[in-house]
């Protein structure tokens, strides 16, 4: 098999020392997907550093960031739900089947501004060419190459940033509680715009349901803000922009209370879980939502009153963050989307056209009550 674009690839990425790197059980990955993956992909995970090519290609690593080690769609899954259920509704364009349907399209990467494909028609996944759609599956190209060729193309045009390894663990003791006390000084307290941000996306008009909060927060240990609440009562879980919402969901992986492990675990994976503190512990984190591109973002509970919690966003590899110390989760969507200025913008990428929100409709018919 040609081994020229990987080791090409490969001297791109360099081999920086203390990198984050994947330990990939291979067997254990494809007998759970049911298909081989391509070489280069697998030589890629195995010998470049986790990383990124910044905001627009986020490659899948089975076990990093969270996410199960023998499960490849876990990383991707809101995409693939999206993708099912767009092309169920009439909305985007589709001329391709999704894997595990014959010949179907298998993701691989994604970013702010695209997904990245397989199309595995041929029985030798390493013939896979890459398959590339906008993140509304309006516009789709197929490539002439597979992955290693595709990307390095894509950087020798100039269409993809330089990659850039997650940075190698730096002990340092994040305190949420003094890192609040300290950077609110002066700043004045989050606002409920619940109102103005149910009024922006436009609520879904078949979704009706009572959330019993008491029993939701009993079951997740803490009371929860009320613009939060708000929110999810007229709208549900879904995506606002690229930023999937968490509340309380049958699915697990829309569920708040399921998904509070993900952020200690991406944390524990680069060595830094004893330097923070995650929900349900004492001011700890609490995960509201992920980013396309895995970013977390999160409450910071330092404060006893959930009506003054700010918001957080922790880059996948948890070593880089922003504070947003006087937005609430409505202020946030309001200014990330660009309904309200100034816009809030996560590490230098700003989120471009209007504010989208696709709501997400559980096999069963209403979310849990509990």
């Amino acid at each position: 098999m040609p081994t020229q674009a990987i080791e090409q690839l490969l001297r791109v990425t360099g081999n920086p020392p203390n990198a984050t790197r994947a330990a990939v059980d291979w067997a254990t990955v494809e007998d759970g997907l049911g298909i081989s993956l391509p070489f280069d992909y697998k030589t890629f995970v195995d010998q470049a550093p986790a990383g990124t090519f910044g905001n627009e290609l986020l490659p899948t690593y089975p076990g990093l960031l969270g996410y199960p080690a023998n499960d490849f769609l876990a990383p991707k899954a809101h995409i693939l739900d999206t993708f099912m259920r767009w092309r169920e509704s009439g909305d985007g364009n589709f001329p391709f089947s999704l894997y595990p349907e014959p010949e179907g399209v298998l993701l691989w990467a994604s970013g702010n501004s695209f997904c990245y494909w397989w199309l595995t028609g041929s029985n030798d996944p390493n013939d896979w060419p890459v398959v590339t759609s906008n993140r509304s599956f309006t516009q789709w190209q197929t490539h002439k190459h597979g992955m290693a060729q595709f990307v390095l193309d894509e950087l020798d045009a100039g269409r993809l940033p330089h990659f850039k390894p997650y940075p190698a663990a730096r002990p340092r003791v994040f305190e949420p509680a003094k890192a609040n006390e300290k950077a609110t000084e002066g700043l004045p307290l989050p606002q409920d715009h619940s109102a103005a941000l149910i009024v922006a996306i436009g609520p879904p008009s078949t979704w009706k349901t009572h959330n019993n909060w008491p029993a939701i927060e009993t079951r997740l240990g803490t009371a929860l803000p009320n613009d939060y609440k708000t929110f999810i009562d007229a709208c549900g879980t879904g995506t606002v922009c690229d930023i999937t919402i968490f509340g309380p969901d049958m699915c697990e992986s829309r569920d708040i209370a399921f998904r509070q492990g993900d952020q200690a675990a991406a944390a524990d994976d680069v060595g830094l879980a004893q330097y923070m503190s995650f929900h349900p512990r004492k001011r700890g984190l609490l995960c509201w939502g992920r980013r396309a591109d895995g970013t977390y973002l999160s409450w910071k509970t330092a404060r006893d009153n959930p009506e003054q919690w700010t918001v957080a966003a922790f880059l996948p590899h948890m070593r880089s963050h922003q504070f947003f110390e006087d937005m609430s989760f409505s202020t946030f969507l309001l200014r990330y989307s660009g309904v309200t200025p100034p816009t809030a913008v996560i590490v230098g990428a700003p989120w471009l056209t209007s504010i989208t929100f696709d709501h997400h409709q559980c096999l069963q018919e209403q979310p849990p009550q509990v």
